[in-house]
């Protein structure tokens, strides 16, 4: 059995072609906070998914408008401290459906953003998104 995963992933336990191996063992463990708990959790990926026509846009748009000002969120309704959002779509145009629809929402525009990073720099806005001061 060894020998079958030395063959997987090389004489190097911790190495793999293509990439690195994290035995579980060694990943440090770390509490999660929420923008809106339970659920969407902070600095990760959150995504709305349903059938067309069913308002994902809408609520997506609406949850981003609200905290980006600290505005309440359903159920428990507790005022939040305002958060950064990057908001992504595929559908939409930004210009004249998206932003219009934001600040009607009341978005602190100042606070939502789109990633569309110049070529070659993908990885920019990430410290963007870190915590507000």
């Amino acid at each position: 059995m060894d020998n079958d995963r030395n063959d997987i992933i090389g004489a190097e336990a911790d190495t793999i072609v293509g990439g690195e191996l994290q035995l579980f063992d060694r990943v440090q463990t770390t509490e999660r906070f929420y923008c809106w708990k339970p659920y969407i959790p902070m600095r990760c990926v959150s995504l709305i998914q349903g059938d067309p026509q069913t308002g994902k846009s809408t609520v997506a748009r609406a949850i981003a408008a609200a905290l980006s000002n600290g505005s309440p969120l359903p159920p428990n309704g507790e005022q939040n401290e305002p958060k950064r959002v990057l908001l992504q779509n595929a559908e939409d145009d930004f210009s004249s459906t998206i932003v219009p629809h934001l600040k009607t929402l009341g978005a602190n525009m100042s606070n939502i953003a789109r990633n569309e990073p110049p070529r070659g720099k993908t990885a920019g806005y990430l410290r963007w998104l870190a915590p507000l001061a």
